[in-house]
């Protein structure tokens, strides 16, 4: 009688460890898979420089560069591991009169990213 409850336990714990086997590596998988192409990798955009530079590092460990493009807007692309980001704001420097104000980008933000072309 104790010979059929060991053959019985056994299997039973053997397809339990495989299942959990299993489990674990469709798990690992899933975290591990790339992103779709339908997804964006790109953040939306940063409020400030400081963030920015926080970002690039964070972004960076996931394999996906950010590039500060000092003009914009930047026709966004299809890019998954490539991000540009750009000012969206302008800064007017007034000049002495009679030369007209001078308009450049804000370079310490707000900053808005779009996937890079490929």
């Amino acid at each position: 009688m104790a010979s059929d409850k060991k053959s019985v336990v056994f299997p039973a714990l053997l397809f339990l460890a495989v299942a959990l086997v299993l489990t674990a590596a469709a798990s690992v998988r899933a975290q591990s898979s790339p992103p779709p192409p339908s997804q964006n990798p790109c953040p939306s955009g940063y409020t400030n420089s400081l963030a920015f530079v926080q970002g690039t590092a964070e972004y960076l460990l996931r394999g996906i560069l950010l590039v500060l493009i000092p003009t914009g807007p930047v026709t966004p692309g299809t890019s998954l591991v490539n991000c540009f980001c750009y000012p969206t704001t302008n800064i007017t420097i007034n000049a002495l009169p009679p030369l007209p104000p001078v308009v450049v980008p804000n370079i310490n933000g707000p900053l808005a990213c779009v996937q890079a072309p490929i």
